[in-house]
């Protein structure tokens, strides 16, 4: 679905994913988010932010801001960080991914991911700080 003027910019959508028991969320036009306890061993939680993003003209593809990520990462705390089909690490009680999804051009869906155990708030937290880091990225 194209993405019309009456659409916001940035849409941020989380919610809970209570394990064991099996939980199907209906989130915006026609995603589904499902979690079973074999799908989501560990996992107590799953929040989630999504929204637009277009590729600077300086950058040369979507690879050079998921690198440019995985190097941030660390600085906020995040270990065991790769670069994949999305980047991902691990911070206290949650891991966070990041991924990008092609739409044409150089426009895409950014999806932050956040799962765990810990807290609501938390994990909130670690979404907003990856959004900073990823909205504060500069390519020359």
């Amino acid at each position: 679905m194209p993405l019309s003027q009456d659409m916001p910019r940035r849409r941020a959508l989380r919610a809970a994913v209570t394990v064991p028991a099996l939980a199907t969320l209906a989130v915006g036009a026609g995603t589904v988010l499902s979690a079973t306890p074999a799908q989501a061993s560990g996992i107590d939680s799953l929040y989630w932010q999504w929204g637009q993003y277009s590729l600077s003209p300086a950058a040369e593809d979507i690879g050079d801001v998921m690198e440019s990520i995985a190097q941030g990462m660390p600085g906020l705390g995040y270990s065991g960080v790769q670069v994949a089909a999305d980047v991902h690490g691990y911070k206290g009680n949650f891991f966070v991914a990041v991924t990008f999804l092609y739409i044409s051009g150089r426009e895409f869906w950014q999806v932050i991911a956040c799962g765990g155990s810990g807290a609501q708030a938390e994990a909130q937290a670690d979404i907003a700080g990856m959004d900073k880091l990823i909205s504060g990225l500069v390519f020359y």
